[in-house]
């Protein structure tokens, strides 16, 4: 599954974190809910935490293009 992952990024307690505003199936166009494993508003300390994050409720063959202020595809 490829999933297009929106981001927002902000200074936590302990330095830049940033957090899922949003995840959209990038196949289908279809925009997952927490209700489909998506934790809308979970912090992320950085984007090796948000790929075992993803991986681990996507499956580890999953791939996924962050749509934010840096962007890139993991």
């Amino acid at each position: 599954m490829h999933l297009n992952v929106s981001l927002s990024y902000g200074k936590g307690g302990t330095g830049d974190m940033f957090q899922i505003d949003s995840v959209q199936d990038a196949d289908t166009g279809r925009h997952l809910t927490t209700a489909q494993k998506i934790d809308v508003g979970r912090h992320f300390q950085d984007r090796a935490d948000l790929a075992d994050y993803l991986r681990e409720e996507f499956g580890s063959d999953s791939t996924f293009e962050i749509i934010g202020e840096d962007g890139g595809t993991e």
